[in-house]
C-alpha cells in the first residue's frame, strides 16, 4: 500500500489517513527568455486528509489558524520533500470530513531563490530578508588612470553572494571559478564621479535576476543548485560545464514510446546585440557596442525566437569614459542613478570593456544555439562610401571619394578614402584627383560592391564592339602595382550590348565580386568609358559587403544540444537520489549520452523523463 511506502509528517508528527500526489522533479531551466537559467529541484504536491488526518488539521486550525505547519514527506524512511502547509490554503469540506491541501510551499533553497530572485534589494542593507545579520559587500576603490582618481566599484561575484545570502538567510553558498577570474565589476554613475555621497547614491538597488541576467549575456553563465560538503550551494559556471561526464543511468535499449523533437528554445532566428543605455553612438561594427541584429543562416525557429543580449547596465566604452570625466560633465548631464558594468585588470585599471563588445559577445554565444549567423552589410572591416556630383568627362579612372557625401567606416586604416600621392609622387593626373582603395588587415575572403551612374550627351544604341562602358573590381598586392596595372585579379561588368541610351538620363552599372586577400593586398574599383561624345559620371559607390567574419560559425560545439526525447522509465529512488546529487550527469540511452532536461519522479509507477542531447537518436 502507498502508506507503507510514503509517510507524511506534519508539525513533526507522523499523520496517517493522508493521500495524494507527490511530484519530485529535477528541471533544467534554460529557455533563452528565462533569466533564471538554473538546474534545480522542485516539488509539487496535492494532498487529501481524512479521518485522523482531518482531525489533526482541524485541531491545528482551532489552535491557531495563522500558523504555518511544517511538512516532511519520506519515502521508505528517506526524505523526499520538505515544505510548509499554509493554513489559509486549506480547503475544508466540513460535512464530508475532508481537508484538501492544493498548494504546499516548497521550502527547498532552489525554490526559495526562484521565489525571491526578482526582489530588488539595496546593496547596503545590513540584514537578510528575515532579519538576520548579513556581511557587507567588499568595496574596492581602484585608480582610474584616465582621470587620475579613485572611484567605488563592487565585484559582481560579491554582489551575487550578497543577494543569495539576503534571500536564503545566509544558508546557501555561492561558488564560481569562472567569475572569480573574470574581473567584472559594477558601480553607480554617481560613485564613478564622486569620492563620497549618500548610501543611495553610492550603492545600487537591484535584484538577483537582474545581475545574473546581465552577467549571463556576457558569459553564458549558468547555475546548478546542489550540495557541497553537506551545505546547499549554488554553482555558477559556463553553461557548457553543466553537462558532466559521470554516467548515472544506462538504459541499454530505446524506451518504448520514446518521442524525439527539437528544443524550440535552442533554435532562434536572430541575436540582438548592443546596449539600451548610452550617450552617443560608436562606429556601427560588430566589435563595438551599437544596437545591431544578426540573423540565423541555419535552421529557423518560431518568428518570436529572438535572443536578446542587449545590456541594461551601461557597458559602452565611450559612455563610461564620459561618465568618469567629472571635470567636463555637470550633474544634470550624467546618469547618476544608472548601473555601469566594466572590467578591471588585476591592478584595478579599467581596460576598455573588451569582453562586452558585440563581436566578443557573439563569439561567446556561438554554439549555444544555431551555429551560423550573418550580419548584412556589417563586415568587421566594412565600409560604404558614396558620392554624387558631376565628375567631368573622364575616359578612364579609379573611383575616388575626396569628400564623400556618405561614408560609413569601421576604421580609418582599412578604407583609404582619397589618395593622391605615394611617397611624394603623384599617382594620377591632376584632373583625376586621386583614388580610393581597401587595404586588407586580416587575411580572408572579402566581397565588394561598386556602382556608377553614367549620363550620356547623345542618344543611341550601345554597341559593345565599338564602345566601352564598364566597371571593374581589381586586386593588387599594393596600390603602386594597381596604379601601374600590375593586378592579380580583375572582375568586370559591361553595359549590356544594345542598351538604349537616352539623352540626359542616367544609366547604371553595378558589380559585385569576391577576392581571397592576404594582409596588405588592396582592392580598387575602376570604370572605363569610350564613347563619342564623352559620358559623364554622376554617381559612384564603393563598399565592402562582407568578409570572413560576417558569417560566424562554430561547427564543433558539443554543448549545443538541440534534440529532446520524452519517455517513461521505471526509476528507483536510489537512482533518483544519484540525480539529485549529480544533476549534470549522463543518462545513457542505447549508447547515446543525454542530459537532464526534466525528470519527474513517480514512486508508484514509471517516471517521466525529458532529456537533451546533441545528435538524433533516429
Amino acid at each position: 500500500m502507498q502508506e507503507d511506502i510514503i509517510k507524511f509528517f506534519i508539525d513533526n508528527k507522523h499523520i496517517e489517513d493522508i493521500s495524494g500526489d507527490v511530484s519530485a522533479t529535477i528541471i533544467r531551466e534554460d529557455g533563452f527568455a528565462n533569466s533564471e537559467q538554473i538546474l534545480r529541484e522542485k516539488t509539487d504536491s496535492q494532498l487529501t486528509a481524512y479521518l485522523c488526518g482531518y482531525d489533526f488539521l482541524a485541531q491545528k486550525r482551532k489552535e491557531d489558524y495563522c500558523r504555518d505547519l511544517p511538512l516532511r514527506i519520506e519515502l521508505n524512511d528517506r526524505e523526499l520533500f520538505r515544505g510548509t502547509i499554509r493554513q489559509n490554503d486549506l480547503k475544508v469540506q466540513v460535512t464530508k470530513g475532508i481537508i484538501k491541501v492544493d498548494n504546499i510551499k516548497d521550502e527547498s533553497f532552489s525554490n526559495m531563490i526562484a521565489q525571491f530572485k526578482d526582489v530588488e534589494v539595496p546593496l547596503n542593507s545590513t540584514m537578510t530578508r528575515s532579519g538576520e545579520p548579513i556581511n557587507a559587500i567588499p568595496i574596492q576603490t581602484p585608480l582610474m588612470l584616465i582621470v587620475a582618481r579613485s572611484y567605488l566599484v563592487l565585484n559582481v561575484l560579491d554582489v551575487i553572494r550578497y543577494l543569495v545570502d539576503f534571500i536564503t538567510d545566509n544558508e546557501v553558498e555561492v561558488i564560481s571559478r569562472y567569475l572569480s577570474n573574470a574581473n567584472i565589476f559594477i558601480s553607480t554613475g554617481y560613485a564613478m564621479r564622486h569620492a563620497n555621497g549618500t548610501a543611495e547614491q553610492m550603492f545600487p538597488t537591484l535584484s538577483l535576476s537582474q545581475i545574473l541576467e546581465e552577467v549571463r549575456k556576457a558569459t553564458s553563465l549558468y547555475g546548478v543548485m546542489t550540495e557541497v560538503a553537506g551545505k546547499p550551494t549554488l554553482i555558477l559556471e559556463k553553461e557548457e560545464d553543466t553537462f558532466g561526464s559521470d554516467v548515472l543511468i544506462n538504459i541499454e535499449t530505446l524506451p518504448l514510446g520514446l518521442e524525439e523533437s527539437f528544443d524550440d528554445n535552442q533554435i532562434f532566428n536572430s541575436i540582438q546585440l548592443g546596449g539600451n543605455r548610452k550617450i552617443e553612438q560608436s562606429s556601427e561594427r560588430l566589435e563595438n557596442f551599437n544596437n545591431i541584429e544578426v540573423f540565423s543562416c541555419g535552421c529557423n525557429g518560431f518568428k518570436d525566437n529572438v535572443l536578446n543580449l542587449r545590456f541594461n547596465f551601461i557597458v559602452d566604452n565611450d559612455t563610461i569614459i564620459m561618465q568618469l570625466d567629472s571635470a567636463n560633465y555637470n550633474d544634470d548631464e550624467v546618469w547618476n542613478d544608472d548601473i555601469f558594468m566594466f572590467e578591471l585588470d588585476w591592478l584595478g585599471i579599467y581596460n576598455n570593456n573588451q569582453r562586452f563588445k558585440n563581436i566578443n559577445i557573439l563569439k561567446e554565444w556561438l554554439g549555444s544555439g544555431i551555429n551560423c549567423f550573418t550580419k548584412d552589410m556589417l563586415a568587421k572591416y566594412g565600409f560604404l562610401a558614396i558620392n554624387r556630383a558631376d565628375f567631368g568627362s573622364y575616359q578612364d579612372g579609379f573611383l575616388y571619394f575626396k569628400n564623400p557625401i556618405e561614408s560609413i567606416l569601421d576604421r580609418q586604416n582599412s578604407l583609404h578614402n582619397w589618395i593622391y600621392a605615394i611617397d611624394g609622387m603623384p599617382i594620377m593626373t591632376p584632373t583625376q584627383d586621386g583614388t580610393t582603395y581597401f587595404k586588407c588587415q586580416e587575411a580572408g575572403n572579402y566581397t565588394f560592391n561598386s556602382k556608377v551612374s553614367v549620363k550620356g550627351l547623345s542618344a543611341g544604341t550601345y554597341d559593345a564592339s565599338t564602345n566601352t562602358i564598364l566597371l571593374k573590381l581589381m586586386k593588387a598586392s599594393s596600390i603602386s602595382n594597381a596604379v601601374n596595372g600590375i593586378v592579380l585579379e580583375t572582375i568586370t561588368e559591361n553595359l549590356i550590348d544594345g542598351y538604349e541610351i537616352v539623352v540626359g538620363e542616367d544609366l547604371q552599372l553595378e558589380i559585385e565580386g569576391s577576392f581571397n586577400l592576404a594582409v596588405n593586398d588592396i582592392v580598387i574599383a575602376m570604370y572605363s568609358i569610350t564613347r563619342d561624345p564623352t559620358c559623364y559620371i554622376t554617381y559612384q559607390e564603393f563598399s565592402l559587403v562582407r568578409d570572413s567574419l560576417t558569417v560566424l560559425t562554430n561547427e564543433n560545439s558539443d554543448h549545443y544540444k538541440p534534440f529532446l526525447a520524452k519517455f517513461k522509465y521505471d526509476l528507483c529512488f536510489e537512482d533518483y537520489e544519484k540525480m539529485r546529487k549529480n544533476k549534470t550527469g549522463i543518462i545513457r540511452i542505447n549508447g547515446v549520452d543525454t542530459w537532464i532536461k526534466e525528470v519527474k519522479f513517480n514512486p508508484f509507477g514509471a517516471s517521466d523523463f525529458t532529456v537533451k542531447y546533441k545528435d538524433t537518436l533516429c
